[in-house]
Parts: structure tokens; C-alpha cells; sequence
């Protein structure tokens, strides 16, 4: 959908816009909400009872934000804005700024205190999105910039040598995770670009995961390494 409003805003199609309006409806009006209002994270085979998910980030708020430039509907940005707020104040872990997966407020905890790299990482990525899409330089953009140079300033520890990031980011033995280096290698780089990190610490980590990313890419054209749908777990 978010690719939806990019081409509404470039072709100006009018068959497109009833699509558009009939998702932000759900998302606004009809989208399962946990407590406090935070979008309660669907996939196909569940709906995630009360369930904080890093991944809702950039899979719905990011065409929140965008409807709401395109569309001149600054509710729309701003419920955004609080859905960037309200996962970073139950998903980010305060001593190392990494995020959990997730948090269930039905059993008040962040399940098996993971620290997903994918998870991380769409949030990596998601942050700097939001704020290429909206150029809002108010206070909680700046909450959200925090939180995310916290991520980042724990992320480059964590960077194995050949440039992958293991898909619990802090478990050595698991298998490094192709997509999240991508999404991680992408946010950060697009970072510097936007002067939201010195180039100086941090070109040299996104160059070596992009790197590292490219690395993968098989004959056939295939990103090797990549994890299917990853659910919340009760333990690592």
C-alpha cells in the first residue's frame, strides 16, 4: 500500500484512491488495537491478541505517513508518530537500546526477550523512512531519532567480521540473517546521508553489510540466507 501512495503521488490515477481510503479506514477504524491504542500486529494465520510487533513499523505506519503527506491528512502522520512512540517506549530495551520482537500486554512481558535482528532491523530502516517521508523536525521525531541513534550506537557491537548481524543479534551460535543485514545496512547508510549519523564511526559499518548482502546473491539472481516468517517466540 505504501507503494500504492508513492504511484498515486507521481501518476495522480484516480482509480487508485478509493483503494488507498478503504485502507486507511481499516487501519484507523477496524485494525485490532491493543492497549494505549497500539496497532495490534496481523499476519495471515493470527491476529497477535494485545501484541506489540517491531515489524508494524514498517509494514503499516510508514503508509500512514505517506497517505497522510499525499493526501494532506496530518492525523494521519501524527497517529504515526504515536505508533513509533508507543513501540519504542514497550519494545526498546533501555541498557542496550536494542528492541525485543515484541510485547504482549496479555501477559505484560516481551515473551522470550529476543532481540531479533530483523526485528531490529525494521526499525533501523523504518525510523529514517519517517522521516524522509515527512521532514517533521517537531518533538517526537526527535524522541524517535534518539531512540534510534541508541539502536544504532549498540548495533555496530554486535556486526559479526564478514558484515552479517546473527538473527538473535546478541546469540553468537545462531545463523547469520541476510535480510536484516540488508534492512540494517540500508537505515544506517541512508542515515548518513541524512546527517543523522558522522559519517566517520559509521560508513565503513553499512559499506561492510551491504557488502555482505551483495555477497550473498547466488548465480541465479537469489539473496541467500534468508529467514521465512519469523513468529514471537516463549523462548530464544
Amino acid at each position: 500500500m505504501l507503494t500504492l501512495v508513492c504511484l498515486y503521488k507521481e501518476t495522480q490515477e484516480d482509480s487508485y484512491l478509493p483503494v488507498i481510503e478503504s485502507w486507511i479506514t481499516w487501519v484507523m477504524q477496524e485494525m485490532p488495537r491493543t492497549e494505549f491504542g497500539g496497532l495490534q500486529h496481523c499476519t495471515a494465520w493470527n491476529k497477535h491478541y494485545q501484541q506489540l510487533w517491531c515489524d508494524t513499523l514498517f509494514m503499516t505506519c510508514l503508509f500512514l505517513a505517506k497517505a497522510g503527506v499525499v493526501l494532506n491528512r496530518p492525523e494521519l502522520i501524527e497517529e504515526s508518530e504515536y505508533q513509533f512512540l508507543l513501540h519504542i517506549r514497550y519494545l526498546q530495551e533501555k541498557i542496550t537500546g536494542l528492541l525485543y520482537h515484541g510485547w504482549t500486554f496479555d501477559r505484560r512481558n516481551n515473551s522470550g526477550n529476543a532481540f531479533w535482528a530483523r526485528g531490529n532491523a525494521w526499525f533501523t530502516a523504518a525510523a529514517v523512512e519517517l522521516f524522509d517521508i515527512t521532514k517533521r523536525d517537531n518533538a517526537a521525531m526527535r524522541m524517535i531519532h534518539m531512540a534510534w541513534l541508541d539502536q544504532v550506537n549498540s548495533l555496530w557491537k554486535y556486526q559479526r567480521v564478514n558484515g552479517l548481524f546473527t538473527t538473535l543479534i546478541d546469540v553468537e551460535e545462531t545463523y547469520c540473517e541476510t535480510s536484516a543485514t540488508a534492512a540494517i545496512a540500508y537505515g544506517v547508510l541512508k542515515g548518513i546521508r541524512m546527517a543523522w549519523l558522522p559519517i566517520e564511526k559509521y560508513q565503513e559499518m553499512g559499506m561492510l553489510s551491504a557488502n555482505a548482502v551483495l555477497d550473498q546473491i547466488d548465480e541465479n539472481g537469489t539473496d541467500q540466507g534468508v529467514s521465512g516468517g519469523t513468529g514471537m517466540g516463549h523462548t530464544l
